[in-house]
């Protein structure tokens, strides 16, 4: 019933910052659509102070930049280089001029790197608040087992207390007996046995005996006879539980607990590294995710470097073997050529 809550609660979320999201980029559009009415109502003057000012930002004057820099000028501002294919600097730097006091606009590209950035942003808050959420359950939860271990140790305690009191009890009904009622006893528990006591062995007259906590006098060599009066003495005498046989209960109790602990504190830590390694992973891949050109071809470089043997020296199998530990599949390498597979390691 919790899981379901927390699980509507999660999809609310979700849905509330897909709102969000779209009402912001609404805004955005809106924004970029007020900046292009201001600059269609500008006068012929302030156009002409907005290129100057422009320009007099640049980095360098338009003459001496690269072709290639005036057109990212251009994209910028959402224009389009017209017949731009084959054309002279000179053509380029006009259209330039002509459109430099336009306000930048944010590429749809770039806009959407942006929002993905956000998004993983807030998904590892998210976790981490999950987390913190997750934490506090375990902590909740080892104080509920301290206190219900606390409290059955109490329960142990109180049940020891009124055992001893029912054994004392016990004996001192036995001591208050007169010679017929303890007769009567004697009798009653001699019928209840499985066989009369002259078929017995030692051993087991020394345990009826041993149960009603009576110590068997001068019986080392003495013979059956001797043993087997001193049980119908105390025949009539209640079974008492020894402290040992309920100190023994106890630590099994207490020894099962300890090994359900061990078990359950073994599930937790091969489910916590599981779960390390999983978020390593993800880690990982979103550094990989955000890395630029220049970064992927240095640490290609760099992991070239590192193998044992150049891809051209190494075995199919190996190659293969190469891309597997990456998660990466061979695609089409079913007889497919060595230098193939080199082709999809190399971009791994």
């Amino acid at each position: 019933m919790e899981k379901k809550k927390e699980d509507k609660k999660k999809e609310d979320k979700k849905k509330d910052k897909k709102e969000d999201k779209e009402n912001k980029k609404k805004e955005k559009e809106e924004k970029e659509e007020e900046k292009k009415e201001e600059v269609e109502e500008m006068t012929e003057e302030q156009i002409a102070a907005a290129r100057e000012e422009a320009l007099g930002k640049l980095d360098k004057p338009l003459e001496k930049m690269k072709i290639k820099e005036l057109l990212a000028l251009l994209s910028e501002r959402g224009v389009e280089c017209k017949d731009c294919n084959g054309a002279e600097k000179g053509e380029v730097i006009k259209q330039v001029k002509a459109s430099i006091h336009l306000p930048k606009m944010e590429k749809k590209e770039e806009r959407k790197k942006k929002e993905e950035k956000k998004e993983k942003t807030e998904e590892k808050k998210e976790k981490k608040e999950d987390k913190k959420k997750e934490d506090k359950k375990k902590e909740d939860k080892k104080k509920e087992d301290k206190k219900k271990e606390e409290k059955e140790k109490k329960e142990d305690k109180k049940y020891e207390k009124k055992e001893e009191k029912k054994e004392k009890k016990e004996k001192e009904e036995v001591e208050e007996m007169t010679e017929e009622q303890i007769a009567s006893a004697r009798e009653e528990a001699l019928g209840k046995l499985d066989k009369p006591l002259e078929k017995m062995k030692i051993k087991e007259l020394l345990t009826l005996l041993s149960e009603r906590g009576v110590e068997c006098k001068d019986c080392n060599g003495a013979e059956k006879g001797e043993v087997i009066k001193q049980v119908k003495a105390s025949i009539h005498l209640p079974k008492m539980e020894k402290k040992e046989e309920r100190k023994k209960k106890e630590d099994k109790k207490e020894d099962k607990k300890k090994e359900d602990k061990k078990k359950e504190d073994k599930n937790k830590k091969e489910d916590k590294n599981k779960k390390e390694k999983k978020e390593e992973k993800e880690e990982k891949k979103e550094e990989v995710e955000e890395m630029t050109e220049e970064q992927i071809a240095s640490a290609r470089e760099e992991a070239l470097g590192k193998l044992d043997k150049p891809l051209e020296k190494m075995k199919i199998k190996e190659l293969l073997a190469l891309l597997s530990e990456r998660g990466v599949a061979c695609k089409d390498c079913n007889g497919a050529e060595k230098g193939e597979v080199i082709k999809q390691v190399s971009l791994v």
